[in-house]
């Protein structure tokens, strides 16, 4: 162990004194969430709400994006600008961050970086370009771990301004993925007030959840082509989704689409990641989305099938070549052999730790760590013991100190290395702010499908290649996903000028 005994108790009695008793004097109602198209140009109110809802059975004090969990979907065209009102009705200052988009720097939603916190009762009007297609989402980028978990997620989708970008499908639906973390009471796990607790492996949750609700079902009919765009929100969880009894085509991720489609069994999805996925289904029936593991499995929904057996669809059988993206993508492919012009290191600094703990860490031959199997160190883990790292390589700082400068438009090559040799290995989503990239390779070998990205999953004793660029000046995020993680200090930037 990494705390001794005297230590360890220090620690309980501590986090217990820090703990936070939510009960807000006032509060909203949750109400369903909503879809809500907004037209170039056009403008729209977002308020950050405390909601009372029921929850697995209790009632729950969780906040929510106009009293919706997830947050109304925005739906906009490629090519368009919007604004955001936004207000701040919850009991602590918060941000909105457009993950994925490449937006003006001062609309980022980063606090004390690109804006200041908007206090409780505050506002702010967000501006919002959208030059790229895709599924992304906005969410605080102050005490994420404790502001996300509550409910303040929701969808943007980007629909592409060509015309058949995608293939032809009868029906289309959004799945946010999530987990909350319930005690013994079915109360949500309390945080610390003024620390981020479970720091070391992040708060995984012991109740899945889709789209804010307990439960997800869908309903097709047979021969029909469904289109389902995923979003993982978990503070940590990354999951690993199949459809039971059916192929799943790949269609695309963050920022639309693979070079290729191809077909897959499953695919893991880490948070704040997306994937487009089409699925067709050839007979009637009920057919499960479930989330496997080699230590758990969870039902998370199921699709129903209706209507007569019908000849399956040949349309669908067919895999496509999107030569459009190959063709945004071959510019930048002088680039792909040179060497990278950063390297970055994912490590842990907790002092006076035993360097035999990695031993005993959960991660498969994968290297990821697919569920909390020592939940009492991981609850005495805080900000305040530890420090999750982005170091450096050729310059030996890491996090904020470790900011580097580069030029707007200019392509750059980064190498981030998750070093298995450590007190905690782990896997790391690494998301980028104002950007997008290609995920050039990965232990050496070379990805043949690439598609535009934002967060990239590196396992535990791993290396991957990305090249990206800033198209807009400013200083931008580069940090972990897992919310304990980066509110354990795990974030570093570049500034593009």
């Amino acid at each position: 162990m990494w705390m001794g005994c005297r230590g360890m108790m220090q620690g309980i009695i501590g986090q217990q004194e820090g703990l936070e008793d939510f009960q807000p004097a006032s509060f909203t109602q949750r109400q369903l969430a909503q879809a809500v198209e907004i037209a170039d140009g056009g403008k729209f109110s977002l308020e950050a709400n405390i909601i009372k809802t029921t929850l697995f059975g209790r009632d729950q004090y969780l906040y929510g994006y106009n009293s919706q969990i997830p947050g109304p979907m925005l739906r906009v065209k490629q090519g368009s600008k919007i604004y955001v009102d936004f207000k701040n009705s919850i009991d602590q200052p918060t941000t909105v961050h457009w993950h994925g988009i490449r937006l003006q720097n001062k609309f980022d939603g980063v606090p004390n970086v690109t804006q200041p916190e908007v206090q409780p009762g505050g506002s702010f009007t967000y501006e919002l370009d959208f030059p790229d297609e895709g599924i992304y989402w906005y969410h605080p980028h102050v005490r994420e771990e404790v502001q996300q978990e509550r409910g303040l997620y929701g969808v943007i989708m980007a629909e592409p301004a060509e015309e058949g970008y995608y293939n032809k499908a009868d029906k289309e639906e959004v799945v946010v993925l999530d987990d909350v973390l319930l005690d013994r009471n079915g109360n949500l796990y309390p945080f610390g007030k003024n620390f981020t607790n479970f720091a070391i492996m992040g708060r995984f949750g012991n109740q899945p959840l889709i789209n804010g609700k307990e439960s997800y079902t869908t309903t097709v009919k047979a021969g029909q082509v469904l289109r389902l765009f995923f979003l993982n929100t978990a503070n940590v969880r990354p999951f690993n989704i199949s459809i039971a009894g059916v192929k799943m085509k790949m269609v695309g991720s963050d920022s639309g689409k693979f070079e290729h489609s191809f077909f897959a069994d499953s695919f893991i999805i880490s948070p704040s990641e997306r994937y487009i996925v089409e699925v067709a289904f050839e007979k009637p029936g009920k057919y499960t989305i479930l989330n496997v593991n080699p230590f758990s499995s969870y039902r998370l929904g199921e699709i129903i099938v209706d209507g007569s057996p019908s000849e399956f669809l040949t349309d669908f059988l067919q895999l496509g070549n999107n030569t459009e993206i190959s063709e945004g993508i071959e510019p930048y492919k002088k680039y792909f052999g040179l060497p990278p012009d950063f390297e970055y290191r994912l490590n842990v600094d907790i002092p006076g730790a035993m360097m035999g703990m990695g031993m005993m860490m959960e991660h498969d031959e994968d290297g990821i760590e697919w569920e909390d199997t020592m939940f009492g160190m991981n609850l005495l883990s805080t900000n305040e013991n530890l420090e999750w790292r982005i170091i450096d390589s050729q310059t030996g700082k890491w996090n904020m100190n470790a900011t580097r400068e580069v030029s707007a438009g200019k392509p750059i090559k980064i190498r981030l290395n998750n070093t298995k040799v450590s007190v905690h290995p782990m896997q790391h989503p690494i998301h980028l702010h104002g950007a997008r990239f290609l995920v050039l390779e990965k232990d050496g070998v070379k990805n043949d499908n690439l598609a535009w990205k934002d967060t990239v999953l590196v396992p535990v004793g791993s290396t991957v290649d990305i090249l990206t660029y800033f198209p807009n000046k400013g200083e931008w995020m580069m940090h972990c996903h897992i919310a304990e993680h980066l509110g354990s200090g795990m974030m570093t930037s570049f500034k593009a000028v």
